[in-house]
């Protein structure tokens, strides 16, 4: 695959999505992006741009804690594609991590991958709120951004060139105080058209996420809402600005024309979502360091009597359950009005409580009816393998792992415990197959194919099937390649 803008794509890959820009300094102005018809969409085609994405994501799971949460991140997964499905974007393929961090941000990477950090939940009030930013993303996606930035980039190559010969002929003619002082002027030339590009960019990804988040059903106020707790963060943090901020610069502009945007949509009774409520309570307890301080918390959310008074409770009762506070975690849970709605995650919640006590059959007789009836849902067939795993049933373990890693194929936590999974089963083929895989989810691309080839001797030496052992080198084919790509990449 050619691509001939390597080196751009590195650095404003870096800035779009890890928020190494300034661009929080810049004023807003009248810059215009270029139309989306023009040369951006033609730079990258999509079979490159999921490429990059996929690139981009292996080496961010390798470096970044994530979160790998069932429940978590199925409920942000459908909610990402509830919103794309609404969107400019469509239904093309999208890849959600999210990382493992109470800061807020979120960002958006070419081929369809969108991150969130687990502080979102944290500062997110309402699921409207939580889907404002989503919408964001995913208008940084529809209307290709990060490629029109590439195409700006490159276009002001020439004149920035002529631009930094000129102030060297100057340092050689006029003397080395006039030479720095015009290189410094065109390297600020070159930011703050960055800058500027940057916060119009924001603007036009405001404008069409609250388009999107109507069309989904949601008030359009919500992104004003988030806007107002951003700003309430930055003015409680100083001089820290929360790191969304800095990868998507906040002005008084940008939240006053989201609110007289919002005002142009028909109003909208937004139904609180109490789904929404319980994913963020679970989210505080996956990241807060000390579980044990969010005890007041939610007790105080309980006795306030408000809209999350029953997710409080489930926060509670996971915090008392890792605390070996077992009898005050069930009476809690037992509190909760239960609803079709809850069932998945209030049934699953009394599931930990028992495996936190090694009670490991009493939960499967949980497990059983749950799986009959939802035996399609992730995290209920991830339990399901956990407790077969502690049951030592391991063979029974294995089917719903190779399963759910067919389904699931982008879920290196699967994979991992299929790898454990089938080395107590003694399969040390399924071992070292389920381990490359896990490898290349990670960018560890020579182990991955190094895992390949013990499996290939091994299914040699054990007489496996010639075709069995022809998809096996086909494997490690096609990740060499994935290895090439990235490094050209």
């Amino acid at each position: 695959m050619k691509l001939f803008f390597k080196p751009v794509i590195a650095s404003v890959l870096m800035t779009h999505a890890l928020g190494l820009s300034t661009s929080a300094l810049a004023q807003p102005n009248e810059l215009q992006i270029p139309d989306i018809g023009s040369t951006a969409g033609a730079m990258m085609s999509e079979r490159q741009e999921r490429a990059l994405g996929q690139a981009w994501l292996r080496m961010f799971r390798a470096q970044a804690p994530t979160v790998e949460d069932p429940l978590l991140v199925n409920y942000t997964t459908n909610l990402l594609e509830d919103l794309s499905g609404t969107s400019d974007y469509g239904r093309r393929p999208l890849d959600l991590v999210i990382v493992d961090s109470t800061s807020i941000n979120a960002f958006a990477v070419p081929g369809g991958v969108i991150g969130v950090n687990s502080g979102l939940f944290f500062s997110a009030q309402s699921e409207g709120q939580f889907a404002s930013v989503l919408t964001h993303e995913l208008a940084h996606l529809s209307q290709k951004h990060f490629q029109r930035r590439v195409e700006q980039q490159q276009e002001a190559v020439i004149p920035m060139v002529a631009m930094l010969l000129g102030s060297l002929a100057i340092a050689a003619t006029a003397g080395g105080d006039a030479g720095m002082a015009a290189i410094m002027a065109t390297q600020a030339a070159a930011q703050q058209n960055a800058l500027r590009y940057s916060r119009e960019a924001e603007s036009e990804a405001d404008r069409i996420g609250i388009s999107n988040l109507a069309a989904a059903g949601y008030s359009p106020f919500d992104m004003q809402d988030m806007f107002a707790i951003m700003q309430r963060q930055t003015s409680s943090f100083g001089t820290a600005v929360p790191e969304y901020l800095r990868t998507h610069p906040m002005s008084d502009r940008r939240a006053s024309d989201a609110a007289l945007r919002a005002q142009q949509y028909p109003m909208i009774i937004e139904i609180d979502r109490s789904y929404y409520h319980f994913m963020r309570a679970r989210a505080f307890t996956i990241s807060t360091p000390n579980p044990r301080s969010l005890i007041a918390k939610f007790e105080r959310q309980i006795t306030a009597t408000s809209v999350d008074s029953d997710a409080a409770r489930y926060g509670l009762a996971l915090v008392y359950s890792k605390d070996n506070e077992y009898e005050q975690a069930e009476e809690l849970l037992n509190q909760i009005t239960r609803t079709s709605e809850l069932e998945v995650v209030i049934d699953l919640a009394y599931v930990e409580i028992l495996r936190d006590q090694s009670r490991f059959e009493e939960a499967q007789t949980l497990i059983d009816p749950l799986m009959a009836r939802h035996p399609d849902q992730f995290a209920v067939s991830y339990a399901n393998a956990q407790n077969l795993y502690d049951l030592r049933r391991f063979q029974q373990a294995i089917i719903e792992l190779e399963s759910l890693s067919e389904s699931n194929p982008e879920h290196s936590e699967v994979w991992f415990m299929l790898a454990e999974t089938y080395g107590l089963a003694g399969d040390l083929v399924g071992v070292h197959k389920a381990r490359a895989e896990w490898y290349t989810l990670n960018g560890a691309f020579s182990q991955a194919v190094r895992q390949l080839g013990f499996a290939r001797d091994l299914m040699i030496q054990q007489g496996y099937h010639v075709i069995d052992i022809s998809r096996t080198e086909e494997r490690i084919r096609q990740i060499r390649e994935l290895q090439v790509e990235s490094e050209r990449l």
